[in-house]
């Protein structure tokens, strides 16, 4: 177990000597210390939380995480939502705001505007299904409908700028966790 370090030379406490499963392991077999190990489980999984939120406290904007990587990161989330349908078949995993704030967020960074059509294919669903949500996301205020300047007829879909700066926020949140995550895990392979 690491030592016991001052709260003022140090950040954070470093948990990289705790064999938390090995406490875990403990706790759960029934031993006399079993008690006192889930204790210190417990303590160590909720120190690590804390110190994962004090080091890494989400920011309001996506100002540090460049937007290149935001998109790519939202773009990545569009086409695992089709990996799950391709390796769960059947399995009712749909989410068409979702999908259709994923391909906004990405046709807005490329400057391609987005026919409803084309909204209703990325949403995956029936188009009558995609046309509530549409109308819903619009109300909303999530969504803009503009007017084609060739075709009265059509109009374009899409991300709204606050929705925009959202799904920004979101994927630099997302990536700055993701980079937590992989950290702890690596420092546990490591030990």
């Amino acid at each position: 177990m690491p030592a016991a370090t001052s709260g003022h030379d140090r950040s954070h406490a470093d948990f990289t000597g705790l064999d938390l499963a090995a406490l875990q392991a403990l706790a759960g077999s029934g031993e006399p210390s079993a008690a006192i190990a889930r204790q210190v489980a417990d303590m160590a999984q909720g120190l690590a939380a804390l110190a994962d939120k004090l080091v890494g406290q989400p920011q309001a904007s996506s100002a540090d995480v460049a937007e290149a990587d935001c998109i790519a990161f939202l773009e990545g989330q569009f086409r695992i939502r089709r990996l799950r349908v391709r390796h769960l078949p059947g399995l009712p995993l749909g989410e068409p705001a979702w999908d259709i704030l994923l391909d906004l967020a990405v046709a807005h960074y490329w400057r391609r505007e987005t026919s409803v059509t084309s909204l209703c294919i990325a949403a995956d669903v029936p188009s009558t299904t995609a046309l509530r949500w549409i109308n819903g996301m619009t109300k909303e205020g999530l969504i803009v409908r503009r007017p084609c300047q060739r075709d009265g007829r059509r109009s374009f879909l899409g991300i709204s700028p606050e929705s925009y700066q959202a799904m920004l926020a979101l994927a630099a949140d997302a990536l700055r966790t993701g980079d937590r995550v992989r950290a702890r895990y690596q420092r546990s392979a490591a030990a």
